[in-house]
């Protein structure tokens, strides 16, 4: 992992490495998407910093699973960034969606 994906800074030699899906409020959020063959590894950044990495590669294609799960802080910012080492040839990331998880009535 390069130190741009470790403080998951926007580079302008890598601006197809990244997606951010907004600010949300104290919640824990579910990232759903793509594992399989072809498959990368996924980071995720929670205001600015690195929390979590999960390679996605599988044996067989499965769509439109949990990914992994991260909590949010009160108007935190979670960043998607694509993380796979520059020499593995696999290194596709397929997102769906995200999905917020926790109960809205415990607010």
């Amino acid at each position: 992992m390069d130190a741009t994906a470790r403080s998951c800074v926007r580079r302008p030699a890598e601006p197809a490495r990244r997606c951010v899906y907004g600010r949300y409020e104290g919640r824990e959020l579910s990232i759903v998407g793509t594992r399989g063959p072809g498959s990368g590894v996924l980071g995720v950044c929670v205001n600015g910093a690195l929390v979590r990495t999960v390679d996605l590669a599988a044996d067989t294609l499965r769509q439109r699973v949990v990914l992994t799960s991260v909590a949010i802080p009160l108007e935190g910012r979670m960043t998607v960034v694509n993380v796979t080492p520059a020499g593995r040839s696999a290194a596709a990331i397929a997102i769906d969606g995200v999905v917020q998880i926790n109960d809205f009535q415990d607010r």
